[in-house]
């Protein structure tokens, strides 16, 4: 699990990265960072969810992952073009979003195996 929270920290911080870019190479950076350490995060997910809960339920526990991303990825955009008409700047959803990464990350470092 100390990796799960290394790539939550990464992932918050590239959030950092694409909210200050002003350069193709700057995304590029930013997409690299991103691209890894979320990937990285779902990779895990399977292991991470059968460490936590054990392996008997495991299709159960993941189909409850994998639907709260999918409600999440179907929410988010449209809040963030929402918050863009309004604002014109994309900095709040990023600003949340990397909220999310932290407190994600947080959570995940307060979970014990029982």
């Amino acid at each position: 699990m100390n990796q799960s929270r290394n790539y939550g920290c990464m992932t918050a911080a590239s959030f950092g990265v694409w909210a200050t870019a002003r350069s193709m190479a700057v995304l590029a950076l930013f997409a690299l960072a991103f691209g890894m350490s979320y990937g990285g995060c779902v990779g895990l997910y399977p292991a991470v969810a059968a460490d936590l809960f054990g392996g008997e339920q495991i299709g159960a526990m993941l189909g409850y992952l994998y639907t709260a991303v999918g409600i999440a990825a179907l929410i988010g955009p449209l809040l963030a073009g929402l918050i863009y008409d309004r604002t014109g700047s994309y900095l709040v959803p990023i600003g949340a979003s990397a909220l999310a990464a932290i407190g994600a990350t947080f959570l995940l470092g307060r979970i014990h195996r029982s």
